[in-house]
Order: structure tokens, then C-alpha cells, then sequence
């Protein structure tokens, strides 16, 4: 995991594929990389390591707001879903913040301990091809 920091610098490289959108998220030179699939239900479930964690998207005035529903461990394709009192918990929104930016919020707690990650800010979306 990165540093606590004010301040870093960050990038965000999304690629997308037939089957999930693989996000390498960069703080200070440190990366977090997660896998991303939607579900025929239109829900979300994003993988990070070992970790799975399901998301409902609620939308409201532009912004998306993501709804956990649950967490697993996955281990090659057995998947044990983990209580809520010592599942991480994540909690995430997007809002508007301009023609060509998103404002990003993000909390990963674990109960019992704490915040394990959080990041805040505007993210500048640049095309690549």
C-alpha cells in the first residue's frame, strides 16, 4: 500500500478487454492494481488480489455513488463470502467536475482497525490510443 501522504503523485490507467477492465491506479510511484467486471444485473464486482467486493452503482444528478453489497475471499474458483464485521468495507463516489474531469472519493476500512486506504481528488481524463 502507499505512504499516508497530503499530496502525491497520481495516475490512473484504465484497459479495457472482453472480459474486464484491468485499473492500475499509481500513488507516488507505488501501484494498486484491481480487475473490474460488470455483472448481467448491473452490478459491479471488482477484484483486488485475493479480495472480491460487489457493488451496486446508484446515480443521482451526474455523480455514481458505489453501493458494497458484499465481500469475498477468491482463491482460483472457490469463493467464501466474508461476514460484514470483518469484511473491508469500501466506500466510493464519482461526481462531475468538469467537461473532461471526475471528482473521486475513496475509503477502504477494516473494522477493527481502520482506514487501510484513502484517496480523494480530480482525475483528468486524457484519451490514448
Amino acid at each position: 500500500m502507499p505512504q499516508p501522504n497530503a499530496a502525491v503523485d497520481t495516475s490512473l490507467v484504465i484497459t479495457a478487454t472482453a472480459d474486464v477492465d484491468r485499473w492500475e491506479r499509481t500513488f507516488d510511484g507505488r501501484r494498486v492494481e484491481t480487475e473490474q467486471r460488470g455483472l448481467p444485473n448491473g452490478e459491479l464486482v471488482e477484484r483486488f488480489g485475493i479480495l472480491e467486493f460487489q457493488f451496486h452503482i446508484e446515480r443521482s444528478g451526474g455523480s455514481l455513488v458505489y453501493v458494497q453489497r458484499q465481500a469475498a475471499l477468491r482463491l482460483g474458483r472457490r469463493r467464501l463470502q466474508l461476514p460484514r464485521s470483518c469484511a473491508p468495507c469500501v466506500a466510493a463516489r464519482e461526481d462531475p467536475a468538469g467537461d473532461r474531469s471526475i471528482k473521486v472519493d475513496v475509503r477502504v476500512v477494516l473494522p477493527h482497525v481502520g482506514l487501510i486506504i484513502g484517496y480523494d481528488g480530480i482525475v483528468e481524463v486524457e484519451d490514448r490510443m
